[in-house]
């Protein structure tokens, strides 16, 4: 069996992508378990971001949100999934797997599927033409190396974006004991044996736990969902 690593793109009349395009230089992140969903809205700079959140928050109402300090607002809300209107149902008629997160951008939808047959593939091809969708095959090539790597959260995505300064710094403070309970040292101390202002480690410090933390937290509100969504029957 050929497992094949899909990036493809789709032009849906989706809510979600709507948004975007009202939205210049957006863009959306979606993780989805078909019970609940968390999402990450990226706002452009010439944004409205109350405009944008209340758009978002009319489409399915919120479990939870959040604003970071970089203007990031992260939602929790129910499966919006629709199975008329949905394209991930299609993807699962087909027999492929989608990997989270699906990216809305500009008015397209963003997918990373995992094909377990190139007739699978051709399949939702015939599907998406049979519906009228426009779409574009971004990436198509055999699986190089192990599955488990793509579903996971690998640690070049994780400490994707991050300087040199930011590790060096995250190391540092690591290692003197800033994360331990009780500290064993203080932003003054680590600033002190790295002979940079306390003010410049203070910065790099932030950034790079601010990074990883945008990274991470799609992943803890799923897990926070699962046990604080109500159930139904």
């Amino acid at each position: 069996m050929s497992l094949y690593e899909v990036a493809l793109r789709i032009r849906h009349d989706c809510p979600f992508s709507q948004i975007t395009e009202k939205h210049p230089n957006s863009c959306l992140y979606i993780w989805c378990n078909r019970e609940s969903e968390v999402m990450e809205f990226r706002l452009g700079d010439s944004s409205d971001h109350e405009a944008a959140a209340r758009d978002l928050r009319a489409l399915s109402e919120p479990v939870g949100e959040s604003w970071d300090e970089e203007g990031v607002l992260f939602m929790t809300t129910r499966c919006t999934c629709d199975p008329e209107d949905s394209v991930l149902p299609h993807m699962d008629a087909c027999n492929l797997f989608c990997l989270s997160p699906v990216v809305h951008r500009d008015g397209w939808e963003y997918y990373e599927l995992i094909a377990f047959d190139h007739h699978n593939l051709e399949a939702l091809f015939q599907r998406l033409a049979g519906l009228g969708l426009e779409f574009e095959v971004l990436r198509k090539a055999p699986l190089n190396g192990p599955l488990a790597a793509l579903i996971t959260l690998p640690a070049e995505s994780l400490l994707s974006g991050l300087t040199k300064k930011q590790v060096d710094a995250l190391v540092s403070a690591y290692s003197g004991g800033y994360y331990r309970f009780p500290r064993r040292v203080d932003l003054k101390g680590l600033a002190r044996r790295q002979r940079v202002p306390r003010t410049t480690f203070q910065e790099h410090l932030r950034k790079a736990q601010n990074k990883i933390m945008n990274q991470i937290m799609p992943y803890v509100l799923m897990s926070r969902s699962r046990t604080s969504m109500p159930k139904y029957d």
